[in-house]
């Protein structure tokens, strides 16, 4: 698991804040003119500095974020901690993200609920796992899944749906086709865990994906605190204020989107 900032805020783009509010006129004016933005953030257990940073930024702007939760990772003590710190709100939509966030591949890309495992094995973790965020966050739960590494294998999506998830939130245009009856909540803008080799190459690989995403009426961005500094959350500032301030955007919370649906 990436440990550290990637190149983009390594090496930051002074002017890439500034570029947004035209790229976001642009994207819409390619689709319908509107579209329904929602965050994402993973790997969510325990507190640090850059969870309180990421709370703080949400709560200060009022935008809504889907906050994934580890279960393995999980104890009464640090969601009392969670809970204090993110307050009662409505902005935040708890749901699961995997059980242990293992990676149970020998080879090719990582899976937790993936090819390696048995049926069995994986419905055992999706309903254990359901069942202990229950028992801490109670009826604040939302019936959504996000796996680990944004994949999942058939099974998984089979077993889901017979343990009552509503949907999923994984990538974009997925291996695996959606299954009806289970919503999809794709997240099409990623930037944290990026690969490009130089700072130039990722900016513009990341403001495709959002024109790309903005453009289609859906977006969904997904955060990962842990491996963000100073310009990491600038940008992410910088992307709010210009969101918020174009015509035709709607920032939204993954669980307003699942009671729209129904």
């Amino acid at each position: 698991m990436r440990t550290a900032p990637c190149i983009l805020w390594q090496e930051p783009d002074p002017t890439a804040g500034e570029r947004l509010p035209g790229l976001i006129e642009k994207s819409l004016a390619r689709g319908s003119g509107a579209c329904r933005v929602f965050f994402r953030a993973d790997d969510i257990a325990l507190i640090d500095t850059q969870f309180v940073d990421l709370i703080k930024l949400f709560k200060g702007r009022k935008v809504p974020l889907g906050l994934a939760l580890v279960p393995k990772w999980l104890d009464q003590k640090w969601w009392d901690r969670i809970l204090a710190l993110c307050g009662d709100s409505g902005l935040w939509t708890w749901h699961q993200h995997g059980y242990a966030h293992l990676n149970y591949q020998t080879r090719g890309k990582n899976y937790e609920f993936g090819p390696a495992r048995s049926p069995e094995e994986k419905e055992r973790d999706l309903s254990r796992g359901w069942e202990h965020l229950a028992s801490l966050a109670g009826k604040r739960l939302s019936p959504i899944f996000t796996p680990p590494w944004n994949r999942v294998d058939l099974e998984t999506l089979q077993a889901l749906k017979r343990l009552g998830f509503a949907a999923i939130s994984r990538s974009l245009r997925p291996k695996i086709p959606p299954l009806p009856g289970l919503m999809e909540l794709p997240v099409a803008v990623d930037p944290h865990t990026r690969n490009e080799p130089g700072s130039a190459q990722a900016y513009a690989a990341l403001e495709t994906q959002l024109g790309e995403a903005l453009a289609s009426g859906l977006c969904g961005i997904m955060l990962h605190h842990q491996l963000m500094n100073r310009a990491a959350f600038e940008w992410l500032d910088d992307l709010i204020t210009a969101l918020v301030r174009v015509p035709g955007v709607e920032l939204t919370g993954m669980s307003d989107l699942l009671a729209q649906q129904n």
